[in-house]
Parts: C-alpha cells; sequence; structure tokens
C-alpha cells in the first residue's frame, strides 16, 4: 500500500498484459500434461514391468499428494507472497519428470525402477497440489471479479483446444514408436525428456506475470484452515455441495470407460472419438458460458447445468453393442453442459472463500474432494464388484449409473442455496441464454456473410466497370 494506505495503482498494461501470458502458460502446460499425463505415466508404469498393485499404488499415492494443498496454503500465509510458491514447486514437479525419463536406462532392480518411478510421480502430483491453491488465489487477485467468467472461459477455451492437439499428436507418435520398436520402457523416454523445454518456457512465463500487491492472508495452523472453511456459512455451503458432488459423481465416474470396452464392445478409435467429440463441443460451449455466467451469474449457471447433467448417465442405460447412439448424444451433451458447470462451480468457490482465508479455504476444499471422491470410487468399485453376474452383462454399472443420476438431481436444492451476490433467477439465465447463443450464431452468420461478400465484391465490381465501359 502507498503512504495514504490505498493499494497503488497497477503498472501500465497490467493486469491485462500477465492475463494474456498466463493464456500462454497454460498452452505450454497442456503440452507437458500430454507428454507426462496419465496415459503416458501408466503406459511407462506397465513397461518397467508394473501390474495391477502398482497402478493402485499410483492411484492411491495421487489421492494422498492432495495434503501438498494444504501445505502451500499455509506456506502461503507464512511467506505472504503467491508467486514464489507457484514458480519453486511447479519447476520441482516439472523436472521430476524429467528424472523419471532417465529410470529404464539406470542399473536398478525391476523393482526399484518401479518404486523409484512412483516415488516421482508422487513428489510431482504433491508439488502440483502445493502450488495449486497460491496460484489460485493468485489469477483470483489479477482477474477482476466481473470479468472471470469471461476469462476463464477463454482461458479454458484456448488451452483446452492446445491439450486436445497435443494429446492427439503425442498418442499418434507413441502408436508409430511402440510398433516400429516395441513396447520396451525406452521407447516412452525420450517423450518425458520432450517435457523439459517446456517446463522451462511455463517456468519463465510465470515470472513474466505481475503479481498484484495488497494484504495478504495470515499465517493459519493447519486445523484454523479446516475451522475457517467450515466457520463462514456461505463457504460451508459450498464445501458440503461440492463433496456430496464429489460422492455422487464419483460413485460412477471410474466405469464409464470400462462399460464401454467391456459391455459395450466399443474399439480404442471409437473411445477416443468420443472424448474429442466432446471436447470439440465444450471448446465452442466454452465462451458462451463465460459470457452467461458473468451477466447472469455462476449460481444459476451451476444449477441449470446440474439438471442438465443430471440426465446425461440415464442415457447408457439405452446402450448396447451395435446401438451407440445413446453414447454419441452423451458425449455431445458432455461437451455442452459440463465446461458451464465446471467453470459456475469453480467461480463461485472463487466467490465465497472468505477473503482473508482463500487460500487456506480452498486448499481444504482440494483435499475434502479429493478424500470424497477417492472413497466413493472405491465403494463403486465394490459395489460393481457385489453385483457383477447378477443379470445382464452392464446391469451392476447400471446401477451405479442410475445412483448417480438420482445424486445429482437430489444435490439441485442445494446448488440453488449457494451464496452469489446479484445473481438472477434460473429462469433469467435460461432466457439470457438463448439470447446470448442467438446473437453468437447470428455475429458468426453476419462475419460469415461479411467474408464471403469480401471475396466476391472484387469481381462484382470488375463486372460493373466492364458493364460502364461497353455501354
Amino acid at each position: 500500500m502507498d503512504a495514504a494506505g490505498s493499494t497503488p495503482a497497477p503498472p501500465a498494461g497490467e493486469p491485462w498484459r500477465s492475463l494474456r501470458i498466463s493464456i500462454l502458460e497454460g498452452c505450454s502446460s497442456a503440452v507437458f500434461g500430454a507428454l507426462t499425463g496419465e496415459a503416458i505415466a501408466t503406459a511407462l508404469l506397465l513397461a518397467l514391468g508394473g501390474g495391477d498393485v502398482h497402478v493402485g499404488a499410483m492411484s492411491a499415492l495421487g489421492t494422498l499428494a492432495t495434503v501438498g494443498g494444504l501445505l502451500g496454503a499455509r506456506a502461503a500465509g507464512v511467506v505472504g507472497r503467491w508467486k514464489p510458491l507457484v514458480v519453486g514447486p511447479s519447476l520441482a514437479s516439472r523436472l521430476s519428470w524429467a528424472v523419471a525419463a532417465a529410470l529404464p536406462f539406470l542399473p536398478l532392480t525391476r523393482e526399484a525402477r518401479l518404486w523409484g518411478f512412483l516415488a516421482l510421480a508422487f513428489a510431482s502430483s504433491f508439488l502440483v497440489n502445493f502450488a495449486a491453491n497460491p496460484w489460485i488465489s493468485w489469477m483470483a487477485a489479477m482477474v477482476p471479479e466481473a470479468r472471470r467468467g469471461r476469462y476463464f472461459a477463454l482461458r479454458n477455451t484456448v488451452v483446452n483446444a492446445v491439450g486436445m492437439s497435443a494429446t492427439y499428436a503425442v498418442g499418434h507418435l507413441v502408436t508409430r514408436a511402440r510398433a516400429a520398436a516395441g513396447g520396451g520402457p525406452e521407447v516412452l523416454a525420450p517423450f518425458l525428456a520432450a517435457s523439459l523445454p517446456f517446463t522451462l518456457l511455463t517456468t519463465w512465463l510465470y515470472t513474466r506475470q505481475w503479481e498484484p500487491p495488497g494484504p495478504r492472508e495470515p499465517p493459519t495452523p493447519l486445523h484454523g484452515m479446516f475451522r475457517a472453511a467450515w466457520r463462514d456459512p456461505g463457504f460451508r455451503r459450498m464445501m458440503t455441495f461440492s463433496m456430496l458432488w464429489a460422492a455422487v459423481c464419483g460413485v460412477a465416474g471410474p466405469f464409464f470407460m470400462p462399460h464401454m470396452l467391456r459391455h459395450l464392445g466399443m474399439t480404442m478409435r471409437q473411445v477416443a472419438t468420443y472424448s474429442i467429440l466432446a471436447g470439440l463441443v465444450g471448446l465452442a460451449a466454452q465462451p458462451l458460458w463465460g459470457r452467461i455466467a458473468d451477466r447472469a451469474g455462476h449460481r444459476p449457471t451451476l444449477v441449470f447445468n446440474v439438471c442438465a447433467v443430471g440426465v446425461l448417465p440415464l442415457l447408457w442405460l439405452a446402450a448396447r453393442p451395435g446401438r451407440l447412439w445413446p453414447i454419441w448424444l452423451d458425449a455431445l451433451a458432455t461437451g455442452l453442459f459440463w465446461p458451464g458447470l465446471n467453470l459456475a462451480l469453480f467461480n463461485l468457490a472463487l466467490g465465497t472463500a472468505p477473503p482473508g482465508y482463500r487460500t487456506a479455504c480452498l486448499a481444504v476444499r482440494s483435499l475434502s474432494v479429493g478424500m470424497v471422491q477417492a472413497a466413493a470410487a472405491l465403494l463403486g468399485g465394490a459395489i460393481a464388484h457385489a453385483l457383477e453376474g447378477r443379470g445382464a452383462a452392464g446391469v451392476n454399472h447400471h446401477v451405479l449409473f442410475v445412483a448417480s443420476s438420482l445424486g445429482r438431481f437430489a444435490l439441485v436444492g442445494l446448488a440453488a442455496r449457494l451464496s452469489e451476490e446479484r445473481a438472477q433467477s434460473v429462469a433469467g439465465m435460461v432466457r439470457m441464454a438463448g439470447g446470448a447463443a442467438g446473437r453468437l450464431f447470428a455475429d458468426r452468420l453476419e462475419a460469415g456473410w461479411t467474408w464471403v461478400r469480401g471475396r466476391r465484391l472484387p469481381a462484382a465490381a470488375e463486372d460493373a466497370t466492364e458493364t460502364r465501359s461497353g455501354s
């Protein structure tokens, strides 16, 4: 603060210069994620000789690593800044994968390689969680509240487009490399090593972003973080909704993919098509939801999309081998409605977190949601296993899908009671959404017509000139 006690004006061009850099940083991170993501990590773990126990251990360690979020929030209060808590841990997290690339070439036993890989994966995930909440608080301080919906919609759209393209390219290259050289871990190691330039680029882009001045959160002990999160009435409702939502989605979430492969007989190409179709629709829907949420409010946007995605698990009940139209309909609806839901939920969490304890409260929410989701997945697995073989093939999964759908609808009332100032009704939001969609379509149609006219006008003018000269 300046001598008068007010927050100083930001440097020229800020925060928009830094927010543009953040979009570039997100694109670099998306390419990094394509090179080190779940598919590559699991494939390398199996190529190193891992089995189900190691895959299960990697999943469990990933859940345990969410504890890093609490420590990151605690560190934010002690250090009094966000930027160093993002730059340093993020760099160390990404460098872990460059070290993992060397494992296939080190003179180690099979078990040493496997547990060394799991240790590096856990360290990377822990550091990512450590940096996540300081990054969210940093971004919340930079993005004006009235523009959060549109900005994060734009950022998510660009980053997701780059991520989809990079994931497709990496998958294609991995398939070709393994076909040419076999399935050994040495084939996958270069992809992890290729992530190093994007590690350095991402780190440099972080350092180029502005950190707003102003008051920081006080140091808060771990028990104080939980007390702060549950003491505030608005954030308490957000915590309750988030945990229940994680439970009703997590009980069925892990089983949509096995259902595609085992009970619907879908090929890997069809599964990939499902993901790409949902992703492409999501890219188109994301900017629209950003506009709607900024104008009508995040709460009605959330309520509407909770109702919409509540229907989606029921579509899977109608799917059969050779009758996959419900799956393609689900892909379209997933791309249309889930981006709006996730955007609204993210911004409501930012908006309801007490300003003096935002980082701490968001860390508690992330840990609580992660633990509930892991427990729900284990419960869903136990239910599916107990019902397997009882009735037609896939009925055990159908039970989970119905339970998830009913649970989603049961949470509509709680979503409608989340705190937000100046939010419209759901009916008002629907009317605005229809108008916004119509205007967006009209704008695109007008732009296309203008382009067509621009292409045709020179020829028309030339024809007119010839006519006049001949008369």
